[in-house]
């Protein structure tokens, strides 16, 4: 699976094989393996926390990683990640190129005006929950529709 990895103002295309073993970054190719160690149970406001304690190997070398999630799941652009690697914090940006294409067509289209919404798969209309000419902010439901997926 492709993804657009962001940290320190660089961008990288990486691609995990679906074994996971095996993954590209800027088209060099690494052998991969990872066990999480430990998992976190609860950030420090009490909130479910994704992350852990991870043992990363690549090739013959193995490196300690703590990493942590720090945007919430219903983040459109992405999601954002905590890194602490020999000693140093990265703050990680990981988008699927799905994500970063309709982010961009997002932030390319019409403020105002007539707009057109395409939907990911076919699908039924089943509810429009606002008036003609109705003022929506971002992340608002203008549309529900029902699919087979």
């Amino acid at each position: 699976m492709p993804y657009i990895v962001s940290t320190n103002n660089q961008t990288y295309h990486v691609e995990i094989e679906e074994d996971r073993h095996r993954v590209s970054l800027d088209e060099n190719d690494y052998a991969v393996d990872w066990k999480q160690l430990a998992s976190l149970v609860a950030d420090a406001k009490g909130n479910i926390a994704e992350g852990g304690q991870y043992s990363l190997l690549i090739g013959d070398q193995s490196y300690d990683i703590f990493a942590r999630r720090i945007t919430g799941a219903n983040d459109k652009q992405g999601e954002t990640y905590e890194i602490l690697f020999a000693g140093h914090r990265f703050e990680v940006k990981v988008e699927d190129e799905r994500t970063r294409l309709l982010a961009g067509r997002a932030a390319s289209s019409a403020t105002s005006g007539d707009a057109s919404v395409n939907a990911p798969m076919p699908g039924l209309v089943v509810g429009v929950p606002l008036e003609p000419g109705a003022t929506v902010a971002a992340g608002q439901t203008v549309v529900v529709l029902e699919a087979m997926k």
